[in-house]
């Protein structure tokens, strides 16, 4: 059942949702620009700075962002008569973007390691080599990930979902997705999952 808002609450709703996107588009590529240089530089003090860096700007800035994109998002397509699952571009974008939220809490943790071995300068071993790899080319990924889902929001491509009675499998497992993945989301932020502090500086 969609959702009763004004015409003005709308609008507002929209300019949430474009000023939350593309804060998370922005600090995404920040992110990748950071992970770049910490990959490339051999200064030492520099790279922990970079990765120090990386901590704050992602559970202060891109975390914050990707959430208000997602909730910004559910309420104006339930607001509007775009709906959820009336066409297939709202559809893909609500999934990927569910998708994208979760994955980036997941890479959260591995910035708290590089972030701990950069304070304890300790961030050149061999160890952590491709995990600096690894992050580099996930925040690359996040970064077309996002890039995508804007172009898909501007053409609005595929049409119409065709209404099939009786055939809403695919909408019950996209809405089981969506829940999984804000328990995920939840458990973090409450601490529950895996641990949303600074790393410790002994």
């Amino acid at each position: 059942m969609p959702l009763q808002l004004s015409p003005a609450s709308r609008k507002y709703m929209l300019i949430l949702h474009l000023v939350c996107s593309i804060g998370w588009l922005g600090s995404v590529a920040a992110f990748l620009t950071l992970a770049a240089m910490a990959l490339k530089s051999n200064d030492n003090q520099q790279v922990a700075s970079f990765y120090i860096a990386m901590w704050p700007i992602g559970w202060y800035v891109i975390v914050p962002l990707s959430i208000g994109a997602l909730v910004s998002g559910i309420i104006q397509s339930l607001g509007t008569p775009w709906g959820l699952f009336r066409y297939y571009w709202v559809s893909i974008k609500l999934l990927l973007t569910v998708l994208g939220t979760g994955l980036l809490l997941v890479h959260m943790k591995y910035i708290r390691q590089l972030t701990t071995a950069a304070a304890a300068n300790i961030i050149h071993k061999d160890v952590f080599q491709q995990l600096r790899i690894q992050v580099f080319g996930e925040a690359g990924a996040a970064l077309v990930l996002l890039v995508a889902l804007t172009m898909v929001s501007v053409i609005k491509p595929w049409g119409k979902i065709k209404v099939i009675p009786g055939n809403n499998a695919w909408k019950y497992l996209l809405m089981g997705l969506i829940l999984l993945v804000s328990v995920f989301i939840i458990l973090h932020l409450t601490g529950g999952g895996m641990h949303i502090h600074g790393p410790s500086h002994q």
